[in-house]
């Protein structure tokens, strides 16, 4: 009787012993070997996965493919992760299966919990291409095609693979590697909250593995954000928080947003707080924003050396179009006699604008020059630009704060300042709240393009995407790394 209890003792102590192991092999990134023991546990799983998508194969092939996928590979990886690639694609090809199988390194029942593997360390700026979904870990959302393809020029490497996508999933992604890290770029189909939600949601179904999302785009600024700082067109804002300013109640006199606690969106985690702490520092800006500007000089000559150059649309459209006009004065006919918009008195809310002037631009219009506030960073740029120092002109600077998030665009600049000032937001956007709920670990990434107002227009929209597409680059590059995302 002892004898049998000493037996089941050490057998309890080697299983100790083994997982013991395990937890040090998976500390310090070797995932080949975890998955490779939790290939030996679960293979009896795998062989009946393998059975049930696969039709005319022995036994003895498919005992083999079983070992192989899910210990032997796993094993080989630390020796050498391109051989391995090499064979498993050959061992594949090999077998007479009838149906596509669906092959992965995890079994279905804990593919959300194992961490993807990392055998040797990439060197730095390179990855290893992933073998599944699960593998994942980044992703990039934009809303307006714009926004993709200015993020299309960072990366460095467009993975060939199909990965698919879950069931019911009707995303199309693309994926491929920036640097170090392994990407999922997502355009969202609609703009708005409801959109940006879906999109999310199904992200996370089809890529378990994503931990941290970046929202990049462009976004509508508040000019003087409740400080001494002017914010120009093509700055970068970086979420600290999310306010949803259209989510409350429209009395009589004013719209009262919702401030209930079960309403509002959670902070980020502490590493995401932590580190947008030091981008409010003079020395954590400035380094960021050197390493924006230097990627943003890398889409300039990507673009201009393209195909296309004709398509090259961003170029710096230089500080004379960057025009703040006062908020109280109107986007309106100046010139034309017999128009509505002659009625009223110029600064009522309530003033009549007719619907043409909206589509028409303010030299179209006659919008009067004089009504242009002065600013001291625009005469910097100007001055900058005609030293011919425009790459110093075009850098952008860095401001964290609260964004808004909502489904109704701000075209007014009275409304943009009463919002901004009761809110503290430093800009306006569309898309981060039904993202954000979703991914806790979300970085909002925009790049200013207009001012919230009446004569806003499109000249900067170009630009201000591929500053925030440089931003994102430059805070992936500079402050995360594979193994720590988030």
């Amino acid at each position: 009787m002892f004898k049998v209890l000493d037996f089941k003792l050490l057998g309890l102590l080697r299983t100790i012993e083994i997982c013991a192991l395990v937890n040090v092999e998976e500390r310090e990134e070797s995932r080949s070997y975890l998955h490779a023991a939790k290939g030996c546990l679960y293979l009896h799983m795998t062989l009946q996965k393998f059975q049930d998508q696969a039709t005319d194969i022995t036994a003895t092939n498919l005992l083999q493919k079983a070992i192989y996928e899910e210990i032997v590979r796993n094993l080989e990886l630390v020796v050498n992760p391109q051989s391995s690639e090499q064979k498993r694609g050959e061992s594949i090809s090999g077998l007479p299966v009838t149906k596509k199988l669906s092959i992965s390194s995890q079994t279905d029942h804990d593919s959300r919990q194992i961490l993807p593997y990392r055998a040797i360390k990439p060197p730095a700026g390179k990855t290893s291409r992933p073998t599944s979904r699960d593998e994942f870990r980044l992703a990039i959302l934009c809303v307006l095609p714009l926004e993709y393809k200015a993020v299309s020029f960072l990366f460095d490497e467009f993975w060939d693979d199909d990965y698919r996508s879950a069931d019911g999933d009707p995303n199309k992604y693309t994926t491929g590697r920036i640097g170090r890290f392994n990407v999922v770029l997502v355009l969202l189909p609609n703009v708005g909250k409801v959109s940006a939600a879906s999109t999310s949601a199904c992200l996370r179904s089809s890529f378990p593995g994503v931990i941290l999302v970046f929202v990049t785009g462009i976004c509508s600024a508040v000019p003087n954000p409740g400080t001494d700082e002017e914010l120009l067109l093509d700055d970068v804002v970086i979420g600290k928080n999310i306010a949803q300013y259209d989510l409350g109640r429209q009395y009589p006199d004013r719209f009262a947003m919702r401030d209930n606690v079960g309403d509002a969106l959670g902070r980020p985690p502490k590493k995401l707080r932590n580190l947008l702490a030091i981008f409010e520092t003079v020395i954590g800006r400035g380094r960021l924003e050197r390493t924006i500007a230097t990627y943003l000089q890398e889409i300039q000559k990507k673009s201009a050396g393209g195909k296309h150059p004709s398509e090259a649309k961003y170029q710096y459209p230089g500080a004379l179009q960057d025009k703040l006009f006062q908020a109280s004065y109107r986007h309106k006919h100046y010139l034309s006699p017999h128009c509505i918009c002659k009625e009223g008195h110029e600064g009522e809310l309530s003033m009549s604008v007719c619907e043409e002037s909206r589509q028409l631009s303010c030299k179209e219009l006659g919008c009067d020059d004089e009504h242009l506030l002065w600013r001291e960073r625009i005469e910097e740029k100007r001055q900058l630009e005609n030293e011919g120092r425009s790459s110093e002109a075009q850098a952008p600077s860095i401001f964290v704060g609260s964004i808004g998030s909502g489904d109704t665009a701000i075209n007014s600049g009275e409304h943009r300042d009463m919002i901004a000032e009761t809110h503290d937001l430093l800009a306006f956007e569309s898309e981060a709240a039904g993202v954000w709920d979703e991914f806790p670990c979300c970085i909002v990434v925009k790049a200013a393009c207009d001012y919230a107002d009446s004569h806003r227009n499109d000249i900067w929209q170009d630009f201000a995407a591929a500053t925030a597409a440089s931003a994102t680059k430059a805070l992936l590059e500079r402050y995360f790394n594979s193994n720590a995302l988030c």
